[in-house]
């Protein structure tokens, strides 16, 4: 095992697991192996340690908001967020 990133995605490109996103006509038409190929979405995979609605992720950032604005800028919020 690689001891930096940067050792991971260098052994990563040389294994051919990035050639759907490497740019290069050249290497998309060396073929891949689907099972081996590295999709974008999937490589922060690690940095996630939960799945929250989005529904919630947007209602916690409009009181977070909101509370900042009151908080600092003595705004008044009406008709919106509930703090």
């Amino acid at each position: 095992m690689e001891k930096s990133s940067a050792l991971i995605a260098r052994r990563a490109w040389n294994d051919g697991c990035w050639r759907l996103h490497s740019g290069s006509e050249e290497e998309i038409g060396k073929g891949y192996d689907s099972d081996a190929q590295a999709f974008v979405a999937g490589q922060n995979i690690g940095a996630i340690t939960s799945l929250v609605p989005a529904g919630d992720i947007v209602r916690e950032m409009t009181e977070t908001a909101a509370r900042i604005l009151v908080t600092n800028a003595g705004a008044v919020i009406t008709g919106g967020a509930r703090l």
